[in-house]
């Protein structure tokens, strides 16, 4: 599994490398989100999460998405834009659920 947003940043941002790749390799893109019922929040950019001992840790998948061999500019922004919200309001909502404020989001 890939990293969509990557470790540099910005926090929720899909990095297009993402979609070549999945565009190379015929294999889908399936966006993924990790929260925890009860953290650490650092006071770092991306509000670093770090699980308090026998917390635990909820995963979400989201649907696949195929990239098709051939795409213009246009449907490579779209695509990896659409891949992008579905992480992004996975996240939120698997967030809101545990408590966490949206402040950290």
């Amino acid at each position: 599994m890939h990293v969509l947003d990557g470790p540099g940043g910005p926090k929720g941002i899909v990095k297009p490398c993402v979609v070549v790749m999945a565009q190379l390799s015929g294999v889908p893109v399936i966006p993924a989100c990790l929260s925890v019922n009860r953290a650490w929040v650092l006071n770092s950019w991306d509000r670093t999460l770090i699980p308090k001992p026998f917390s635990t840790i909820f995963v979400r998948w989201g649907d696949p998405t195929m990239i098709p061999e051939q795409l213009d500019d246009e449907t490579f922004g779209t695509t990896r834009k659409k891949i992008e919200d579905s992480m992004r309001e996975d996240q939120t909502r698997q967030d809101l659920e545990l408590g966490w404020t949206d402040s950290l989001l």
